[in-house]
């Protein structure tokens, strides 16, 4: 158990592993001999943080005595150990050995072991850990060693590739993908630099500090990771309702990050819970995601990310189960071509990735960007024809105002003619008033829908003007001269300034008067009445139209301002229903709006000016 032998003719041993963990960090030699030391589960981390673990070798077989033993630990992750043996020549004695983090992330001599007896180790470290180690001679242990060492490096080669085309992705074009395959590069190899014993040479850093490179770097790897994927799913799905919510797992991982400033050993089992966990959680609203947004999977690139985003989710966490392992037993293999093989498929294969990942993002926002443009150029093409249209119908509106226009200006001159002959008593004089009080609503007709055109089409802007109110009052007087209509001015000064649109507030009372005047009970009055009422530190100009109406005469609140809605006893009335929705869209341009009441037969508009 535990034996990495290389293809070579050196001898090998079969040292049995077991392991003890002291968690009272006390027991010495003499009484860590009596304990119950259990066989080494590379799967399982060890409490390294809170004890002192005791690590025990023990020949299976014996072997040649002669034969000058190396111990290489992987990960390099102890920043202190104590080795220790039974002398050769009096066995109650022992010969002790300490070594520090950099020698322990070398090969370490353990020297001949003649007698066969068990060696022992007194292991620490700040962070807790899943432990693997060989024991065999010194050209297997380098053997292994400059393997690991040639699997480091074109790690961290790969990795700084990957880290170049991000650099350059983002000197063309900022993106927050390039930022995090950024950051993944920079983790991957400092984590790979750290726990594999290479910082004293990579990078001159003391290895006793690896306890502060190597959980920020793991941890900043599964935030960078997780930040790659969101940014793929937020790409993916725009606006989903289902993948907004797993932002909260990379805020979780964001905070354990900073955590692990504090205490590095909590903030990882933290981390390794949320990231495992949180993968089938992701998986899941990924799919339901999916089903919801089915319409956002049509193109090759979204079908092809979204495989791919699935398959990030299914990769296992990194363990010493798949991380250290399955890199090690290769390395004792004697066959160079095929180990190298071995070696250029792992490092190369994270480059891979991410070149494939970043590769599908820039094709799936080329593809949508190409279909977003066919859509404009449909979309323009619509918009040139229907302007076209308008274009035309303003033409055959205009054309239809002005041929409407001298038929019945001529109709009404030749009326009036008529009416000069006749006497006041004939019946024919009421004949000659009926038309020529339809006439007069087929011209407002006319004019209403020509205004709602130019209104329409752009043609009378908004411009907001100090006016004094009477002059307000002034205009709408003379365009209305129905005696029916009376007047109520109550604490106002004709002379008080109003900030509003003159021509807008003549056109919206004009509709509201002439509304009540045409459905209001036949020869009933029309109340209008102005009043100031305070508003906040200011006032405001109040305008009230009020008017009788018959029992069933009021119309429906939900529609009395929808276009060409018209009560079922106006209908009575000729009319196109745009009044109504004319003033209500010129008060809403004037930052004001129209309100309607109904009580006792009375129906009531008003809106309000700031002064």
């Amino acid at each position: 158990m535990g034996c990495w032998a290389a293809n070579t003719d050196s001898p090998t041993a079969n040292f049995q592993q077991l392991v003890f963990v002291d968690t009272s960090q006390q027991m010495d030699i003499q009484a860590v001999q009596q304990a119950d030391f259990k066989p080494m589960d590379y799967t399982h981390k060890l409490d390294f943080s809170d004890s002192v673990v005791w690590l025990k070798l023990e020949e299976a077989q014996p072997s040649d005595s002669t034969v000058d033993w190396y111990l290489k630990f992987l990960p390099a992750m102890l920043t202190e150990a104590t080795v220790y043996k039974q002398a050769e020549f009096n066995p109650e004695e022992w010969v002790v050995n300490t070594y520090t983090a950099n020698a322990l992330a070398l090969p370490l001599h353990l020297g001949p072991n003649p007698s066969h007896s068990a060696i022992y180790m007194r292991l620490r470290s700040p962070l807790d850990f899943r432990m693997s180690l060989m024991v065999d001679a010194k050209d297997k242990i380098d053997f292994v060693q400059r393997r690991v060492d040639m699997f480091v490096i074109m790690v961290t080669t790969m990795t700084l590739l990957a880290l170049v085309l991000a650099l350059v992705r983002l000197a063309i074009k900022f993106n927050w993908l390039s930022v995090g395959i950024a950051s993944l590069s920079i983790c991957i190899p400092s984590a790979w630099i750290s726990c594999m014993g290479m910082l004293p040479f990579l990078t001159g850093i003391d290895q006793q500090f690896f306890h502060r490179v190597f959980p920020l770097a793991m941890m900043g790897g599964m935030v960078s990771f997780f930040f790659i994927w969101m940014v793929l799913a937020t790409q993916l799905f725009k606006d989903g309702q289902w993948t907004k919510y797993l932002w909260i797992f990379f805020a979780a991982l964001a905070l354990v990050w900073l955590g692990g400033l504090i205490d590095a050993s909590i903030a990882m089992l933290l981390a390794e819970n949320i990231y495992r966990y949180g993968q089938w959680v992701c998986f899941a609203v990924l799919l339901m995601q999916a089903i919801q947004a089915r319409h956002q999977l049509k193109l090759p690139s979204e079908i092809g990310l979204f495989v791919l985003l699935l398959l990030f989710m299914l990769t296992p966490y990194p363990s010493a189960a798949n991380l250290f392992k399955p890199f090690v037993n290769p390395f004792g293999l004697g066959d160079m071509p095929m180990i190298s093989l071995i070696m250029l498929l792992r490092t190369s294969l994270p480059l891979a990735v991410l070149v494939l990942t970043a590769w599908t993002f820039d094709l799936l926002v080329s593809q949508r960007v190409k279909r977003i443009n066919t859509q404009l150029a449909v979309t323009q093409d619509a918009l040139d024809k229907e302007s076209s249209r308008l274009k035309l119908q303003k033409q055959f509106i205009a054309m239809l105002t002005h041929e409407l226009k001298n038929p019945l200006m001529a109709s009404s001159m030749a009326l009036s003619s008529i009416r000069q002959r006749l006497l006041g008593d004939e019946p024919s004089l009421q004949r000659v008033n009926a038309i020529s009080y339809s006439l007069d609503e087929i011209d407002g007709i006319i004019e209403r829908c020509s205004e709602i055109d130019k209104y329409e089409q752009g043609y009378i802007p908004v411009t907001i003007e100090p006016f004094p109110l009477g002059v307000i009052l002034s205009v709408v007087k003379n365009a209305q001269t129905s005696e029916r209509i009376y007047s109520i001015v109550r604490g106002c000064d004709e002379h008080q300034l109003v900030h509003t649109d003159i021509y807008y507030v003549k056109a919206i009372l004009n509709n509201l008067l002439n509304n009540a005047l045409k459905y209001a009970v036949p020869e009933t009055l029309v109340e209008f009445k102005v009043e100031s009422k305070p508003h906040g530190p200011q006032s405001e100009i109040v305008f009230t139209v009020s008017n009788e109406v018959p029992p069933d005469g009021a119309p429906d609140p939900d529609q009395v301002f929808q276009r060409y809605y018209r009560a079922e006893w106006a209908k009575q009335q000729s009319g196109a229903g745009l009044g109504l929705w004319l003033a209500q869209s010129m008060a809403h341009a004037l930052g004001t709006e129209l309100h309607y009441t109904h009580a006792s037969n009375v129906v009531t508009f008003h809106f309000a000016i700031k002064a």
